[in-house]
């Protein structure tokens, strides 16, 4: 209709904030964690209905036999790797502030804010989501490509919450996009670097059960972070010299691989959990290696460093 104000996701900047207090509005929507460029970002509301056993004496259902139950919000955020952003997604994943950053020891979970910032002139509608902690993170790179990332959120608030403002100052894109094949590997096992033709990284934590974290409550009350787990898998070419036996699936020792995007560094540390190498035809024999994140005595499963 005429006079109604129109946005379109080209306009849109998604911005990430750390949190002061579980859940609570910042004072100030000025100074983000991160800026994310050409992020693509969704979200839904999640109720976990209540079932009533009534008898309705109609055989049609009726609008009381189901109440509103638990909420919380549901999002995915997925782009382009850029130099600063990935430091800002490491410190939520594990919990941890201080470069190089870790998952050791009692952590306290580190939940953010998302919001959603449509310019529109002067004017800026701001959808905004509170008590938000990452779930996990995928990180990905193939071929002639960029490297990716794409995140699982759950948020305290179980829809975007809107208000129109105006920001003090307006954040701009400046960062800097990797491209897959500027990502180094260091000591990748059994290969070399011109062998490993794509790969992908997800690391996932896990928290306390929802009947833990709402309590007698429909709302959250708190986030209770209690491990992490990951997976590292890539391709390369199958050769007779650098394969994976079978003998190398489960062994019980520690493989390190050392990822440079951008300035920054990503050590991970794994075993190998299962390989294959199906026929590629006439085309050139391929070898896909899956594994396990895993830490021992003295090295963390992973550990980022923020340069």
């Amino acid at each position: 209709m005429a006079g109604e104000k129109k946005f379109t996701s080209n306009n849109k900047k998604v911005l990430l904030f750390m949190e002061v207090a579980f859940g609570t509005e910042l004072a100030s929507y000025d100074a983000p964690e991160a800026v994310l460029s050409f992020a693509n970002s969704t979200m839904k509301p999640v109720n976990e209905a209540i079932d009533v056993s009534l008898k309705t004496n109609t055989n049609q259902p009726i609008l009381c036999e189901k109440l509103a139950g638990r909420e919380k919000g549901a999002l995915t955020i997925s782009g382009e790797v850029a130099e600063s952003n990935l430091g800002s997604f490491m410190k939520l994943i594990t919990h941890d502030t201080t470069s190089p950053l870790t998952v050791t020891g009692t952590k306290d979970v580190k939940t953010f804010q998302i919001v959603e910032v449509f310019s529109n002139g002067t004017d800026e509608l701001i959808n905004y989501a509170l008590g938000c902690r990452l779930d996990s993170i995928k990180i990905a790179g193939a071929g002639n490509g960029m490297l990716t990332y794409d995140l699982t959120i759950t948020s305290l608030t179980p829809e975007l919450m809107q208000a129109t403002t105006e920001l003090t100052t307006l954040p701009s894109y400046a960062d800097i996009v990797v491209i897959c094949a500027d990502t180094a590997f260091t000591d990748v096992a059994f290969s070399s670097l011109a062998e490993v033709n794509n790969f992908d990284l997800t690391i996932t934590d896990n928290y306390a059960s929802d009947d833990v974290a709402f309590l007698n409550s429909d709302t959250k009350s708190a986030e209770y972070f209690i491990g992490m787990t990951g997976e590292f898998n890539y391709t390369k070419i199958y050769n007779g010299a650098n394969i994976v036996e079978n003998t190398d699936i489960y062994k019980a020792v520690l493989i390190p691989e050392t990822l440079t995007i951008g300035t920054d560094t990503l050590l991970i540390n794994y075993r190998i959990t299962d390989s294959d190498a199906p026929d590629q035809g006439k085309d050139i024999m391929i070898e896909t290696v899956k594994c396990e994140l895993v830490s021992n005595a003295s090295n963390e499963s992973v550990t980022y460093t923020i340069v």
